[in-house]
C-alpha cells in the first residue's frame, strides 16, 4: 500500500518544487498530497489555518506531513529561525500524525543556489556556483536581478519547473539544512 506524503507551505509554487525534488528520490510506493492548498505566507499562523489542517489530515489520512517554511532570514538571524521551529513545534502538539519541517534559511529559492547550474543554463546567466546558501540574503530577489534585462526573466512561480530539472544529490550535498531535512523524511518514511 502507498504512504502518503502530505505538504504544508506558504505557497502552492514552494510544495509543488518540493514535491517535484523529493521525487527524484522518494517515488516508488509514495503519492504526494498537498494540503491546505489555499493559503499564502504567514496565514499559515491563523488558528483557522491550523483547524483546516487537523480536518484535512483526518480526511485524506496522510502517514508524514512536510512542512515547508521560510525563515525569512540568514542562518545567523536565530531569532527567525527559532520562532519558525517554535510554530512547527506547536502545531506538532495538535497532530496524530509524524511530520518534519523544512525551513528554508531565507526562502525556497536558496535552493537553487546549492544546484545553480540549471538556472544558469535555463536563463542564461553565469551565477557564481559554491556558495554556502544559508548566508545568501534575498535569493529570490537576486535571481530577479541577474534577470531583468535578459529575454527570459525569474518569476516565483518558474519554481515547480526548475525543482523538476534540479538535482537533488546535489542539493544534499550543497545545502547542509536540506541534507538534514532529507535524512529526516527518509527516518519517518522507513518507520511507518
Amino acid at each position: 500500500m502507498n504512504k502518503v506524503i502530505g505538504l504544508v507551505g506558504e505557497n502552492p509554487n514552494d510544495t509543488l518544487s518540493i514535491r517535484y525534488l523529493l521525487e527524484k528520490k522518494i517515488a516508488t510506493k509514495v503519492s504526494y498530497e498537498l494540503l491546505i492548498k489555499n493559503i499564502r505566507g504567514h496565514q499559515l499562523d491563523h488558528n483557522r489555518t491550523k483547524e483546516t489542517l487537523k480536518i484535512e489530515c483526518e480526511r485524506k489520512k496522510p502517514d508524514i506531513i512536510i512542512f515547508i517554511r521560510d525563515a525569512d532570514g540568514i542562518c545567523t538571524q536565530k531569532d527567525k529561525i527559532e520562532d519558525c521551529k517554535q510554530w512547527h513545534k506547536e502545531l506538532s502538539k495538535q497532530l496524530n500524525v509524524p511530520n518534519v519541517l523544512l525551513l528554508n534559511i531565507y526562502e525556497l529559492e536558496a535552493l537553487i543556489f546549492a544546484d545553480i547550474d540549471v538556472f544558469n543554463r535555463i536563463y542564461k546567466t553565469s551565477i557564481k556556483g559554491n556558495r554556502d546558501v544559508t548566508f545568501i540574503e534575498e535569493p529570490k530577489e537576486e535571481l530577479i536581478r541577474q534577470t531583468r534585462k535578459l529575454p527570459k526573466k525569474y518569476c516565483e512561480s518558474d519554481c515547480p519547473e526548475l525543482f523538476k530539472q534540479m538535482n537533488i544529490d546535489k542539493i544534499i550535498s550543497n545545502c547542509s539544512y536540506f541534507k538534514h531535512f532529507y535524512q529526516n523524511v527518509e527516518k519517518l518514511l522507513s518507520a511507518q
